[in-house]
């Protein structure tokens, strides 16, 4: 993803994931940061129901995989660099 501003974003750690260590989320901006197993991924358009739903996940890695990462939807088509 390269270098970005994170002062949209709200960052939480995630010790209850073995998977998902970090995740940043800006509710103005619709984008999610993951950082699964040390690389970042970037979702965007990403409603805030659909996070709330992701941080409360029985599995955060499962649910990423099942409904967030592998979502076209979710695919960011511009580049998020500053």
């Amino acid at each position: 993803v390269g270098t970005v501003d994170l002062k949209p974003f709200m960052c939480s750690d995630t010790p209850r994931s073995s998977v998902i260590q970090r995740v940043c989320y800006s509710k103005s901006q619709r984008v999610m940061l993951v950082n699964a197993r040390g690389t970042y991924r970037a979702s965007c358009d990403l409603p805030q129901q659909v996070y709330q739903t992701f941080i409360t996940a029985g599995s955060m890695g499962q649910f990423y995989g099942h409904a967030i990462g592998h979502n076209p939807a979710f695919q960011c088509r511009t580049p998020l660099q500053r």
